[in-house]
């Protein structure tokens, strides 16, 4: 059974020698750097989640941000095995939902859209494509 873990500031550090393997993998498919992901980490711009089975499995950042629409969880970057079965997103999206966001979204590859498929797509942001999913009961 996957597990997710929420990592709080106090477990920053141990969860980030976690997390660097899964994120060096990203290469170009991110704009931003490690350090960057790090500090908006340390900064509490960007919350970062682990997925873990019997072995850590993957990494993923959000971002918690205002829109003109209201308060949205994106996710800022994703790296791991497995991911496609994607089990650990309704609790990130309940985590989301409960910090107040309507939706969330990602960008990716348009390939991702065959595995969201609660995810609607809304446009494209350079070579990366938007998809969203409106939460029930978001504010």
């Amino acid at each position: 059974m996957v597990q997710l873990w929420g990592v709080q500031q106090g477990g920053l550090d141990k969860a980030w020698q976690i997390a660097v393997p899964f994120l060096e993998r990203l290469g170009d498919y991110t704009d931003l750097s490690l350090d960057e992901i790090y500090e908006g980490l340390k900064d509490q711009k960007y919350q970062m989640w682990i997925t873990w089975d019997e072995d850590v499995r993957g990494v993923c950042v959000t971002e918690t941000f205002q829109t003109d629409e209201g308060l949205i969880c994106c996710f800022v970057v994703a790296a791991g095995d497995r991911f496609k079965s994607l089990r650990f997103l309704e609790h990130i999206e309940d985590w989301a939902r409960s910090v107040g966001c309507f939706a969330c979204e990602i960008k990716g590859r348009r390939g991702w859209g065959r595995i969201l498929r609660d995810y609607t797509e809304t446009g494209q942001d350079g070579s990366k494509y938007i998809f969203r999913k409106v939460l029930e009961n978001g504010k």
